[in-house]
């Protein structure tokens, strides 16, 4: 395990010097909530039913996904998808370590250190603000960690699993594209979940990702009781495991079956 922590850190570090980039996305990110919140509010006034979540809750969900976009797949590791393309490849086979959870460590990083550094003011400035609550009880914010913890591992899983599709694609722009449109749609970031009709969102909370967004922030505004967070835990839990099951599957077919050119 330490060379692949040793790989997160130096890959975290690296990603510190894009401080200019953080700021510039906080103040994105601020526009882009209040427009979101807007265009929500007008849905609610207009609504002549009873909405599954209160004005309070819609606005303090759609400022944390504000502050967690960066959980959401924008694009592959570029220096992973240059060696693919270019051969590169070959040195990352002659290291002493596994290439799986290499990547899946230099992915990591990038999930989590850029969300850490605009997640923050985001957060901090909302709640200052009166526009994000805060978790009802202490085991609504135990429940929220748990799950917060093992998205980052679900969306690792699902990155790392578009980086290893470059081996089999001569672009990875396809399967960029549609699994960010997938996790953007399916995970709570577009709308939140509960707005969708009852039977869609039961199909859509058996989904992988709905474990990036939803359940986190369902847990983070006290609508989740701590058994049935539990429960989901397990749940995001299985499709990571599963994600990871098929990603070095993947991995394992795609390296026997690469053509590595000059050599």
């Amino acid at each position: 395990m330490r060379p692949y922590f040793s790989i997160f850190l130096c890959r975290c570090r690296a990603l510190l010097l894009y401080r200019t980039a953080a700021a510039a996305a906080f103040g994105t990110r601020i526009f882009w909530g209040l427009i979101h919140i807007m265009v929500l509010q007008a849905f609610y006034r207009s609504s002549t039913q009873a909405p599954p979540m209160t004005m309070p809750q819609m606005v303090s969900y759609v400022w944390l996904g504000q502050a967690m976009l960066a959980l959401v797949l924008w694009r592959v590791d570029a220096d992973v998808a240059d060696m693919v393309r270019t051969g590169g490849l070959a040195c990352e086979l002659i290291r002493p370590i596994d290439v799986y959870w290499m990547w899946y460590s230099r992915t990591a990083a990038v999930r989590v250190m850029p969300t850490v550094m605009q997640a923050a003011p985001i957060v901090l400035l909302t709640w200052l603000g009166r526009g994000l609550q805060g978790p009802p009880s202490m085991a609504a914010a135990l429940s929220w960690g748990a799950l917060t913890l093992v998205a980052v591992l679900l969306a690792t899983a699902i990155s790392t699993g578009v980086t290893v599709s470059m081996l089999y694609t001569v672009s990875p722009a396809g399967g960029v594209m549609l699994a960010s449109t997938l996790t953007y749609a399916l995970s709570g970031m577009l709308l939140p979940l509960p707005l969708f009709p009852a039977a869609v969102t039961r199909v859509l909370h058996w989904l992988p990702f709905s474990g990036l967004i939803d359940l986190p922030f369902q847990a983070w505004l006290g609508m989740l009781g701590p058994g049935e967070a539990l429960g989901w835990l397990a749940f995001e839990g299985l499709w990571t495991v599963a994600l990871i099951v098929a990603g070095r599957a993947l991995l394992h077919r795609g390296l026997h079956r690469a053509v590595i050119l000059g050599g």
